[in-house]
């Protein structure tokens, strides 16, 4: 598509949403144990996808190690017995990786939409002057935010969580948390969105609610009415393990004027602001966790204060502002004048 487009004269801009651009992983998790810097070096993706793959370490690290000119042979070839399907998988990441960089290359700018993915840009050689810093933001659509009462004296902490069950978002996290601190109080909601395939997940999410009455299981709501939701709650949680690109939840949370614990991790930690609008923990640890629970269920005053420093969010009609500007950049357009319609296009002929 970039080629085509530039083939026409037209510009091209990319925007970096997800690790799934460059990781081949998809997550950005270095064998799925720690936060990747994102550099592409063929030999660690490689070991770090056939050991996500189920590949012993050493076994793994071995096939990270065939030439290049093998690899493409590999990636090419479509009759692979199936018990040795893996064995393209080198061949396919370097293709991958190939083309990543080629694209990146050729495109006018690239739209970073927070410092993490800006850094992986720049790591992997790109033209800084290529990089365009817009951050996410959230929707006007939404439903009207009720008033919120004043933080209870007494009482359990009235603690949320939205997301995707799915293993980087962390739930488990806040499960074991509350298992260390059995009569911690606490009223903890979960809004799960279930997606295929995840059946097992959510049994074993249910028993785990099943075996903690401070915890309750809900339907996830539509988007329209996740903000109106998350202001009847003192605490949104955020817990997740791989490097978040917005993270769009903090920026509802902060809509909804409620702080926010979060791993101290990505776009997490870009947004919330530790001991000022939200507390920070460290990534995967449950007791890191519950030690930030424990504190604002013991410290009502200082649960106050992070509410009251929350501050409204970036909306998305600045995002949009962004992107105009960059436009009239590429396309020469005075702002003062960006009547586009006297201006000569050669467009390239239909495709079929």
């Amino acid at each position: 598509m970039v080629e085509i487009a530039q083939a026409s004269g037209a510009r091209t801009v990319l925007t970096y949403h997800t690790p799934t651009m460059s990781c081949a992983r998809g997550d950005m998790m270095e064998f799925g144990a720690s936060p990747c810097d994102g550099r592409l070096d063929r030999q660690r993706c490689v070991a770090c996808v056939l050991s996500a793959r189920g590949l012993p370490h050493v076994l793994a690290t071995a096939a990270s190690l065939i030439p290049a000119p093998s690899l493409a042979a590999l990636a090419g070839f479509d009759a692979m017995p199936r018990g040795l399907s893996g064995a393209r998988v080198p061949g396919l990441i370097h293709s991958a990786q190939e083309s990543f960089r080629q694209m990146v290359a050729t495109v006018d700018r690239i739209v970073a939409v927070c410092d993490w993915v800006r850094s992986v840009l720049l790591i992997n050689g790109l033209d800084p002057a290529k990089i365009v810093m817009s951050r996410q933001g959230i929707s006007d659509d939404a439903l009207p935010i009720p008033a919120r009462a004043g933080i209870a004296e007494n009482g359990p902490l009235r603690c949320v969580y939205f997301g995707r069950l799915d293993p980087v978002k962390g739930i488990d996290l806040i499960i074991q948390a509350l298992r260390f601190e059995p009569h911690l109080d606490i009223a903890l909601d979960l809004f799960v969105v279930r997606q295929h395939g995840a059946d097992m997940a959510y049994k074993q999410l249910c028993d785990a609610c099943a075996e903690d009455a401070r915890i309750t299981l809900r339907t996830a709501v539509p988007a329209r009415d996740v903000q109106a939701t998350m202001a009847t709650y003192d605490l949104v949680i955020v817990p997740s393990r791989w490097l978040e690109t917005g993270p769009l939840v903090v920026l509802e949370a902060f809509a909804a004027g409620v702080p926010v614990v979060g791993a101290d991790l990505g776009g997490i930690a870009e947004l919330v602001r530790g001991d000022v609008d939200g507390l920070l923990f460290e990534p995967g640890d449950a007791r890191a966790l519950v030690t930030c629970l424990s504190r604002l269920c013991q410290d009502r005053k200082l649960l106050a204060r992070l509410t009251q420093n929350v501050q409204p969010p970036r909306r998305m009609q600045s995002v949009a502002n962004d992107m105009a500007q960059l436009y009239r950049e590429l396309l020469g357009v005075d702002a003062r004048n960006p009547d586009m319609r006297d201006r000569p296009r050669s467009l390239p002929p239909a495709v079929k």
